[in-house]
């Protein structure tokens, strides 16, 4: 009789389990959906929903608007302020004046002001012309070392030839250095 009742259980089991399993699937399916779907999309909402009371608040309030407004001119600012750093780097000198003010805004990006820049006589062969330019400066080793590491990264082929340091009082050094430009014949 135990044999009888264990082999109807088995059978039915065995019946129900295409059953069991796609109702658990789809339970767990359900629970992930939830988790990574639903959930997600619930604290965003509710984020946005803070953040426009806020502004709902502020643009209420008697000085609302004019504070908005500061708000978003002091942000046009630095944006404005980022795409001028972002467009003096792509400056492509194909010439020498075009070379001197690449070399003048990355200067100016690291806070350097240069003392005397001499440019040399240009010299070409038949694949790049190179523009020869020495470079006297007051600075700090900070800032010429940012100097330096934003000529290397240049879309330009910038090569230092020569770097010469002196110290002077405190953290000040007078340095003079001698960069090459290598400009595709191409671009000319």
């Amino acid at each position: 009789m135990a044999d009888l009742a264990s082999n109807r259980f088995y059978k039915r089991f065995i019946q129900e389990l295409p059953a069991v399993g796609a109702l658990s699937a789809s339970l767990l399916f359900s629970l992930v959906l939830f988790l990574y779907v639903t959930v997600p999309a619930a604290r965003a909402a509710s984020e946005k929903s803070v953040l426009h009371e806020k502004y709902r608040k502020t643009v209420s309030s008697s000085d609302g608007y004019n504070a908005l407004k500061r708000s978003i001119e002091a942000k046009k600012a630095g944006l404005e302020r980022n795409l001028q750093s972002v467009a003096s780097d792509l400056v492509q000198p194909g010439n020498l004046p075009g070379l001197l003010q690449m070399l003048i805004a990355k200067a100016n990006a690291a806070d350097i002001l240069f003392v005397k820049i001499e440019p040399e006589g240009e010299s070409a062969d038949e694949d790049f012309i190179r523009y020869p330019v020495t470079l006297e400066m007051t600075t700090t080793y900070h800032s010429l070392a940012r100097f330096v590491a934003s000529l290397e990264n240049a879309p330009q082929m910038v090569h230092v030839d020569r770097l010469g340091i002196t110290t002077r009082e405190g953290t000040t050094i007078d340095a003079v250095i001698r960069v090459t430009c290598f400009i595709s014949s191409e671009n000319q």
